[in-house]
C-alpha cells in the first residue's frame, strides 16, 4: 500500500491506511513486552516501503558509477533503520512506559522521524514526507500554511491512529465506530478548512513567464561532447519565443538545472548565447549552469548554480546563485565530504559540487524571484528562506531526465504544490525533460507539459502578497515532536541509570 500512497498516484487511502497497519503491529508488539520486534517491524516496513518508492534512485545513480545498487540499498536501510528507531521505538516505548494509545504516540513519533530526516545534515533526504498524499486534492493541501507539510502528514496519522484505534476495539462496536467516525471527522475537517480558505487568498498577477524545455537525454550529457549543440537548441528555441502570435511580453524566461552543463569560463560563446536569446525574447534569462571558482594553488569549487542575464542581454550584477542543499550521493557523498573530490576525480561520478552560501532572491523587473535548484524544492526551509526574504516567485530548476519514465519526476513536481500553499508564493518549475509546469498561491497546479517532451510553455503566474504563520514561525510542529520525543527518551535513560545505581551488580 506504501508503493502507491505517493505520485503519480493520486490515491489518498493508502497513505492513511499503511501507517494504520503499523501502529497496530507496534503496539501489539509494546504490549507483549517485546520492544526489539516494534522496531524490527517498523524498520522493515519503512526499508520495503520507501525502498519500493525509490527505485527511480538505482536508475539514476546507475548512469554514473557501478556503486548504483550500494546507494540505493544505503537510501532504503537509511530510511528503515531511522524510521525502526523513531517511529518503532519511540512508540513503543510511549505505549509501554506511560500508556499512550497509538492516537497519541503515532503523530509524534512519525512527525519526530520527518523531522529528523529533513534536518540530518548530509544525509537529508525528506522527499517523501506523508503530506506529499494530498499534493493532488486541493481542498486538502490548504493547511499546508499553518505548519508545513508536517501538519498535512500529522493529521494523515491522526487519522491512520484512529483507524488503527477502532481496528483494535472492533469488539466494543460503540467505541470501534467513535474512533472510525472521528477518522472520517478529522478528514473533513481539513477538507472543509480548504475549501474556506483557498477562494480567500488574494492573487497578484506577476506577469508571464516562459519555460525552455529541451528534453536533452541525460545519457547524451553525460557522454559529453555534444554541449553546443544543446545550448543552441535552448538559444533556438528561445528566440522561437519572440515569434509567437501572442505578443504580449514576457517577464521572464527560465532554463532548466545545468542548461549548460560546463564553464561560462571555457565557453564565452555561451554567454553571447545567452544573451542573444535574452535580447530577442526581450525578457531575462535565468538559466542553469556549472559554476567554478578558482581558490588558489591548483583547487577549485564547482556548483550546481544559475544565472541571470537581463533583458538587454548583459549579466546581472554579483555572483551566480549557487545550490546550497545537495543530493545525497550524486552531488556529494554522504559524510565523505573530504573524500567527494577525490571519488569524483577517481571517474566514480559521485561528489564533486561544493556547497553554496545562502543567497537573496534575484531581483527582476516583475518582481523577486527565489531560486531552487531541483533537490532545494523538495527542502521546504530553502522556499521558507527565500518568501521570507522577500520572494514574489519561486523558481524551481531541475533535470530529472537521470530518471527517465518512473515515479521520481512526478513525485518531484507535486513539491511544488507544497511550497506554494506553504509560503503562498507561486512557483514556476522548468525541467529538462518535465514535467514543467506552474503553480499558483492557491496551490492549483495548471498545464504541466509531458513528461520526454519538447515544450516552450508559457505561462501567466499568480502570486499573493500573504505572510503564512508557516513561513512566520518555521517547522514548529516538527520541533515540537522531536522534542517530546527526546525528553521521553532521556526520562527513559535517566530512569535506567538510577536503577543501575540503586541496584548495582
Amino acid at each position: 500500500m506504501f508503493a502507491v500512497a505517493f505520485p503519480p498516484f493520486d490515491w489518498l487511502w493508502p497513505a492513511i491506511a499503511a501507517p494504520a497497519i503499523v501502529a497496530v503491529l507496534v503496539a501489539k508488539a509494546a504490549e507483549r513486552d517485546a520492544p526489539r520486534r516494534a522496531v524490527a517491524l517498523a524498520a522493515l516496513f519503512a526499508t520495503v516501503g520507501y525502498g519500493a518508492n525509490l527505485l527511480w534512485l538505482w536508475r539514476g545513480l546507475a548512469l554514473v558509477t557501478w556503486w548504483a545498487p550500494v546507494g540505493f540499498v544505503f537510501a532504503a536501510l537509511w530510511h528503515g533503520l531511522l524510521f525502526g528507531a523513531v517511529v518503532g521505538g519511540g512508540g513503543a516505548l510511549l505505549h509501554r512506559r506511560w500508556r499512550v494509545p497509538p492516537v497519541g504516540w503515532l503523530p509524534v513519533c512519525w512527525i519526530a522521524w520527518e523531522t529528523l530526516l529533513a534536518h540530518f545534515g548530509a544525509l537529508r533526504f525528506p522527499w517523501l514526507p506523508l503530506g506529499l498524499a494530498t499534493a493532488a486534492w486541493p481542498t486538502l493541501v490548504q493547511a499546508a500554511e499553518l505548519a508545513g507539510v508536517s501538519g498535512l502528514s500529522a493529521v494523515l496519522v491522526l487519522c491512520a491512529a484512529l483507524l488503527a484505534s477502532a481496528w483494535r476495539h472492533r469488539g466494543q462496536r460503540v467505541r470501534g465506530a467513535v474512533h472510525a467516525a472521528l477518522a472520517v471527522g478529522v478528514l473533513g475537517a481539513l477538507a472543509g478548512y480548504g475549501a474556506w480558505r483557498a477562494p480567500r487568498i488574494p492573487l497578484r498577477p506577476l506577469g508571464r513567464v516562459a519555460v525552455v524545455q529541451q528534453n536533452m537525454p541525460q545519457a547524451l550529457k553525460i557522454r559529453g561532447g555534444a554541449e553546443a549543440q544543446y545550448v543552441g537548441v535552448l538559444t533556438a528555441m528561445t528566440r522561437d519565443l519572440a515569434t509567437r502570435r501572442d505578443a504580449r511580453p514576457l517577464g521572464l524566461v527560465l532554463w532548466p538545472e545545468t542548461a549548460m552543463d560546463g564553464f561560462l569560463a571555457e565557453h564565452p560563446e555561451w554567454r553571447d548565447s545567452l544573451a542573444v536569446a535574452a535580447r530577442v525574447a526581450r525578457a531575462p534569462v535565468l538559466a542553469g549552469l556549472v559554476d567554478l571558482e578558482v581558490i588558489g594553488d591548483g583547487r577549485f569549487r564547482m556548483y550546481n548554480a544559475a544565472t541571470l542575464v537581463r533583458a538587454d542581454g548583459t549579466p546581472a550584477p554579483g555572483a551566480p546563485y549557487r545550490k546550497q542543499h545537495l543530493v545525497p550521493m550524486l552531488e556529494r557523498v554522504p559524510l565523505l565530504a573530504d573524500a567527494s573530490d577525490a571519488l569524483y576525480g577517481a571517474g566514480s561520478g559521485l561528489g564533486g559540487f561544493s556547497r553554496g552560501a545562502d543567497a537573496r532572491p534575484i531581483t527582476i523587473a516583475a518582481g523577486r524571484v527565489g531560486a531552487l535548484i531541483c533537490f532545494e524544492s523538495v527542502i521546504p526551509e530553502a522556499a521558507r528562506r527565500a518568501r521570507a526574504a522577500g520572494a514574489d516567485l519561486l523558481a524551481v530548476l531541475t533535470n530529472d531526465a537521470w530518471f527517465g519514465v518512473s515515479a521520481a519526476p512526478h513525485q518531484h513536481a507535486a513539491h511544488a504544490v507544497l511550497r506554494a500553499v506553504e509560503t503562498r508564493a507561486a512557483v514556476v518549475q522548468a525541467a529538462n525533460s518535465g514535467p514543467s509546469l506552474v503553480v499558483d498561491a492557491r496551490g492549483r497546479m495548471s498545464r504541466a507539459t509531458p513528461l520526454l517532451a519538447t515544450a516552450t510553455p508559457v505561462f501567466d503566474v499568480a502570486t499573493s502578497d500573504v505572510r503564512t504563520p508557516w513561513v512566520r514561525y518555521g517547522d514548529w510542529l516538527g520541533a515540537s515532536s522531536a522534542l517530546l520525543l527526546a525528553l521521553a527518551v532521556a526520562e527513559r535513560l535517566v530512569a535506567r541509570m538510577g536503577r543501575s545505581a540503586a541496584n548495582p551488580e
